[in-house]
């Protein structure tokens, strides 16, 4: 068995029966195919397979749509796309993708800019393990605190510094940058007691 497919099998195990079987196979072997592609830069192919995979319920692939949709790449963007496909992982329990929706969310990138709502992701995500959302809900708060008259951009862009530290700063003021992390093959946990609760269109 080569190493590149250890992570595939390893996603599989995560879901042990929900993923068992020819579909759990299926599922698996189109994911590994879409970050096989991906790697290789055929991000067309790679949107395409993993299209077809959030389009059956897959968080992994809704994430990893997600992240292609914010122009990432050299895929074109799309923010209203991206912020409803990492809405769909999000609500799955991804804490990546929750992370990822709370900073749409406090942009006003994808969807209107509601601060309660990207804090409440942002805990969401926290409150999952993700390492990057308690400096964005840190740097979300900041930006909030009050400002005296012309200070806030100011605000604003000491907020940004603690996005920054999660590199999700330049994608919020350069809309084509392309500073990205490469896909995720790993699965959310489950859900349970213990959880926080071609690119056409």
């Amino acid at each position: 068995m080569t190493a590149s497919l250890l992570p595939a099998f390893a996603a599989l195990a995560l879901f042990g029966g929900a993923a068992a079987g020819t579909e759990g196979s299926r599922r698996g072997a189109a994911l590994e195919e879409a970050f096989a592609a991906y790697q290789a830069g055929d991000f067309s192919r790679s949107a395409a397979l993993f299209r077809d995979a959030a389009e059956r319920g897959d968080p992994v692939a809704q994430y990893n749509l997600g992240v292609l949709y914010q122009g990432r790449q050299g895929a074109p963007r799309d923010d209203a796309q991206a912020a409803a496909w990492l809405r769909k992982a999000a609500e799955q329990g991804d804490a990546k993708a929750q992370n990822e929706l709370g900073v749409m969310l406090a942009a006003g990138r994808g969807a209107p800019r509601v601060p309660e709502s990207a804090a409440a992701w942002l805990r969401r995500a926290a409150g999952a393990g993700d390492a990057d959302a308690p400096r964005n809900l840190e740097a979300l708060r900041r930006a909030a605190q009050p400002r005296e008259a012309g200070g806030r951009r100011g605000w604003w862009m000491l907020g940004l510094a603690g996005l920054a530290a999660a590199g999700l700063a330049a994608w919020l003021l350069a809309p084509g940058a392309k500073a990205a992390p490469p896909p995720r093959r790993s699965r959310p946990p489950p859900a349970g007691p213990q959880a926080g609760g071609a690119l056409a269109g």
